[in-house]
């Protein structure tokens, strides 16, 4: 059987000592869960003691660089502990911090694999795409394709594929990340402006977003935590 919970668990630790030997302090907590054709890895307490002065003097776009610059370092490591661990090909890895909850994300995907979209109710499914589009239109393309392929008590993940405007890869291109950096913040501080929309569709109290955006595969992850980020 693969990705077992012990397998899960044995993953877990291992993300949690990489972490460590690339920024020089691990996380508190690490949580694996795979759902479908993908992996979600949820990171409590994960701030090094120079990113939390770099946060107290509101230089958010500084510490998110370094964190971008370092998972980016990790990434094909990550990936290749994934794949052994859970004896499957994992090829693409996006990701998001939080620093006012100290929380981050990582979604890896498998290559090649079949899409998995979550059973939701659809009533509710249309009501949280539908106002997704609504706050979306005026920061972002009207995407090609949209789903939610986690929704539990405690997490919603909606993948958005075609989103990104061609500005946004030509910075991609060329380097210029602290933009990239700026936009994705400011997207996400628009779609928190609507949280108490949000939470009416989802009859939930949010806690938290997460954006996470791979350019590769031209395709981002919405993640509204509820309450508590475990699934």
């Amino acid at each position: 059987m693969l990705g077992t919970q012990e397998d899960l668990v044995s993953l877990s630790s291992s993300f949690s000592k990489m972490l460590k030997r690339g920024f020089g302090k691990g996380p508190e907590t690490c949580y694996t869960v795979l759902r479908g054709n993908r992996l979600f890895v949820y990171v409590r307490s994960f701030m090094t003691p120079a990113e939390e002065v770099l946060v107290k003097n509101n230089e958010i776009v500084l510490v998110a660089r370094f964190r971008s610059a370092v998972i980016d370092s990790l990434s094909e490591l990550l990936l290749e502990e994934a794949s052994k661990g859970l004896s499957m090909n994992f090829d693409s890895l996006s990701n998001d911090w939080n620093y006012h909850t100290n929380s981050g994300i990582m979604v890896m995907e498998l290559k090649d694999s079949l899409d998995y979209e979550d059973s939701t109710n659809n009533r509710l499914k249309e009501n949280v795409l539908q106002l997704f589009q609504s706050v979306g239109s005026q920061m972002h393309k009207m995407p090609h394709d949209l789903k939610i392929v986690k929704f539990t008590h405690n997490i919603c993940a909606i993948e958005v594929s075609s989103v990104m405007f061609p500005l946004a890869f030509l910075l991609y291109d060329n380097g210029n990340i602290d933009l990239l950096i700026s936009h994705s913040l400011y997207i996400k501080n628009e779609y928190m402006k609507q949280k108490q929309l949000f939470e009416e569709a989802f009859n939930r109290s949010i806690e938290e977003l997460f954006i996470t955006w791979d350019f590769n595969h031209n395709k981002s992850y919405f993640i509204f935590g509820f309450e508590r980020i475990y699934a």
